[in-house]
C-alpha cells in the first residue's frame, strides 16, 4: 500500500531553504545565477522538490491566510510575472504571507515528531529557552543547554553519557577505575580532566576543552587529545579535525544567558538564537552573509532578533511570533 508521503515531516533545514526560495522568486525573476542554483537544489534532493510542492499544497490549505495583513514588503519585492512554480502563483500579493504561513506549519509539524522521539530515547531534556543542570550518579555534573537531551549508559567499568541533541557542559568527577565519556554523532570524547562541553552541530558534534584534557575519538582514523581553551569537531569525513584555539569566555556565554560572537554570519547568529525561542526564526538569501559582532540575551532571543534588524537595515516577514524571516529589501 502506498503511503501519502505528505504525512511525514519534511526537516526543519529543507523546509526553511525551500521558504527561501520562494521568498526570492517572490522578489522578481531570478537571474541566471540563481536559476542555475534553484534547479541544482531542486535535483540535488528528491525532498527539496517535494518541499517545495508542499509549501505550496499547505498554503493553500491554510484557513488562517485571510487573517494575515497584508505584510511591509517593498515595492521590488511585490510579485510580477515570474516563471511559476506548481501552485505558487495563484494569489499575487499574498504570496509573502502563505509561504511564511505554510514553512510555519511545516516546521511545527517536524519539531514536535523529531523531539518527541528523541524524549523517548532521555534521561535528561530541556525545552526551547530551557537551560538545567543535572547532578549524575557518580557526582559529575551535566548543565543542558536550550533544546538539548542527553541518555545515560552508566556499567561497572565505565560512564556513558550519550548527547542525543544539543549542546551540553559537563563537570566530571575523577574516577580513574570508571572513564566518564560522552558518545555523540558517531564519534567519542573521554574526559582525561574535569570539564569540557559538546554540541551537536550539522551531522558531527564540536567539543571544547574548558578545563584539563580531553581524548576526542570518530569512526574513522587516529584520536586526539584536545587541550584546555581549544576546541575540536568531527563528522562529515568521520575524522577529527584539527584542534584550535577557542574563546571560552564566548564558547561558554550560553551557561551564563549570552551569545557572545564576533565577525559571524548573520544566518549562524540567527541560527543561535532560534534554538532558544519556540518558533522559527530564520534569515532569507544574502542577509544571512551579514557579519555580526556583539553580545545577545538568549534568554530575549526576540529582542535580539529586533536589535539585529534594525542595526542592519533589514526587514522582517513575520506570522505571529512563531514565524520571522528576516531578509535585505532590493534597491527599487
Amino acid at each position: 500500500m502506498r503511503v501519502a508521503q505528505d504525512r511525514f515531516p519534511i526537516a526543519p533545514s529543507i523546509a526553511a531553504e525551500a521558504a527561501d526560495w520562494i521568498v526570492r522568486q517572490d522578489g522578481g525573476p531570478l537571474g541566471a545565477e540563481e536559476t542555475a542554483r534553484l534547479a541544482a537544489w531542486r535535483a540535488a534532493d528528491p525532498r527539496h522538490e517535494a518541499a517545495l510542492r508542499r509549501l505550496s499544497g499547505l498554503w493553500d490549505r491554510c484557513d488562517a491566510l485571510a487573517a494575515v495583513p497584508p505584510l511591509p514588503l517593498p515595492v521590488a519585492a511585490r510579485p510580477r510575472g515570474r516563471a511559476a512554480m506548481p501552485g505558487l502563483a495563484r494569489r499575487p500579493g499574498r504570496l509573502a504571507a502563505g509561504v511564511a504561513v505554510a514553512a510555519c506549519l511545516v516546521l511545527t509539524m517536524a519539531g514536535p515528531l523529531e523531539t518527541m522521539l528523541t524524549r523517548l530515547r532521555a534521561d535528561y531534556t530541556t525545552g526551547a529557552g530551557e537551560r538545567r543542570s543535572v547532578r549524575l550518579p557518580d557526582g559529575s555534573t551535566a548543565m543542558l543547554d536550550s533544546g538539548s537531551a542527553i541518555a545515560l549508559e552508566y556499567r561497572a567499568d565505565r560512564r556513558v553519557v550519550r548527547l542525543l541533541a544539543g549542546e551540553a557542559a559537563f563537570q566530571v568527577t575523577p574516577d580513574p577505575q570508571r572513564p566518564f565519556t560522552v558518545a555523540a554523532a558517531g564519534g567519542t570524547s573521554t574526559a582525561r580532566g574535569t570539564a569540557f562541553l559538546v554540541r551537536r552541530e550539522g551531522g558531527g558534534a564540536e567539543v571544547t576543552v574548558t578545563e584539563h584534557r580531553v581524548e576526542v575519538a570518530a569512526e574513522q582514523g587516529p584520536a586526539r587529545i584536545v587541550p584546555e581553551g581549544w576546541e575540536v569537531s568531527y563528522g562529515g569525513d568521520g575524522r577529527v579535525g584539527v584542534p584550535r584555539r577557542v574563546d571560552v569566555a564566548a564558547a561558554t556565554g550560553w551557561m551564563r544567558g549570552k551569545l557572545i560572537v564576533e565577525d559571524r554570519p548573520l544566518a549562524e547568529v540567527v541560527g543561535e538564537l532560534a534554538r532558544h525561542h519556540a518558533g522559527y526564526l530564520g534569515v532569507s538569501g544574502a542577509a544571512g552573509r551579514m557579519r555580526v559582532s556583539g553580545v545577545y540575551d538568549l534568554d530575549r532571543p526576540l529582542a535580539a532578533v529586533a536589535v539585529l534588524q534594525s542595526s542592519l537595515g533589514l526587514r522582517s516577514m513575520r506570522v505571529t511570533d512563531r514565524f520571522i524571516l528576516l531578509y535585505r529589501p532590493k534597491k527599487i
